[in-house]
Order: C-alpha cells, then sequence, then structure tokens
C-alpha cells in the first residue's frame, strides 16, 4: 500500500512512491520509481534496517530525488530515523538514555532536509529531531529555535502528549509543520492545534 507520492523529478521523468506491504518480491518496505512519460515502472526496491536478525524498515516520506524516510531496526528493540540516499543513513536520536531512546524521520525535502522525532529517555516525552543534510549532522529541535519560541516548544508536553514535539513535514524553504498539540493525555484532537516553526539555525 503506497504511503506518500514524490513531487515529479523533472530530469527522468518520474514519481517515486513508498509504501510498506506487499510488492512482487514479497513482504517489505519499499520505493518505486514510476517513469510517468512512458508509463512504466522503472524500480522498485526493499528497504531494510540494520539489524542482522529482524531487519525491518518502515517508509514514510520521500522527495522528488528518491530520498526516502522513515524508521528502521537497529537492535533487538532499538529503532532510528533512516535517511536513504542509495545506502540506509541512521540519522542517530537525541538521548543517551538505554531505554525510550528510539528516533524516526517522517519527511525529506528537496534538500535532503529530514524531520520528525526522537524518544528523550522518560515517558511521555520526545522532542523534533531535523537532520541537516549538508552538514550530515541531526539536531534537537527545540535547539534551533529562538529562546521565546524554544520554552514554548519545550512545553508542548506539559499536558502529557508525549507526541506533541513531533515534526510532520518540512518544505523547500525549510519551514516545518507539526501535527498539533492540547491538554488531553489522551490519543484524540479534543483541543488539537497545529504549529509551524521557521528555525534560525543551524
Amino acid at each position: 500500500l503506497g504511503l506518500d507520492l514524490s513531487d515529479r523529478d523533472e530530469k527522468n521523468a518520474s514519481v517515486y512512491i513508498v509504501g510498506n506491504g506487499v510488492f512482487e518480491e514479497g513482504h517489505g518496505n519499499w520505493r518505486l520509481q514510476y517513469n510517468i512519460l512512458l508509463d512504466r515502472t522503472d524500480s522498485l526496491i526493499r528497504l531494510q534496517g540494520t539489524y542482522s536478525r529482524n531487519p525491518y524498515a518502515f517508509t514514510f516520506g520521500v522527495n522528488a530525488s528518491g530520498q526516502v524516510t522513515g524508521l528502521m531496526s537497529t537492535g533487538r528493540s532499538d529503532e532510528r530515523a533512516f535517511l536513504y540516499d542509495g545506502t540506509m543513513k541512521n540519522l542517530g536520536n537525541l538521548t543517551s538514555a538505554s531505554s525510550w531512546n528510539d528516533s524516526w524521520a517522517n519527511a525529506v525535502n528537496g534538500s535532503g532536509n529530514t524531520v520528525g522525532g526522537s524518544f528523550i529517555g522518560s515517558v511521555p516525552a520526545n522532542t523534533g529531531l531535523i537532520y541537516v543534510y549538508s552538514r550530515g549532522k541531526t539536531y534537537d529541535m527545540a535547539n534551533c529555535l529562538n529562546a521565546a519560541d524554544k520554552a514554548v516548544y519545550q512545553g508542548l508536553v506539559a499536558g502529557g502528549r508525549s507526541d506533541s514535539n513531533d515534526l510532520a513535514d518540512i518544505n523547500a524553504s525549510g519551514m516545518i509543520a507539526g501535527p498539533g498539540i492540547g491538554t488531553s493525555k489522551n490519543y484524540n484532537i479534543a483541543g488539537k492545534r497545529a504549529y509551524l516553526l521557521i528555525p534560525v539555525s543551524p
């Protein structure tokens, strides 16, 4: 089943589709390159994590160059955000804790800059993850905001919502959308408001 469709790759007259589920070679997490002008599939690849005993991955986003984001297995109970650009790049996480340390990537823009989230070793608590492709480095979103906005951003989980700081999407200008915040501790839409972030650094 397809999960995300890229913008058109003008150079190759292609779009890319990512999904999780069945494709010709079996069950897996995949990226398909479809040639619009020739009405054909040019490539179909399966993405796998680095944990040899159970190398699963989940694909969440793709850009017009075919770069893919998601999460992959890296150990028995460890999941990390990844960016696929021909190889599976482990984007790390934002805590040194031994548990509740998973991370994930939700979207990638045309520059390869990737956003998602990371647990920070406590429950419920997470922060936004941003990977800057040109630097090859992952940052905590809170540290990319000015002081006033950082205080607001870090307070978003005060109501007990562990998903409030998760970053959902990033556009070509680097503007980042979040899924919304609320005061309810339950995973519902009551009182939720989406937000928009404009990083001042890195």
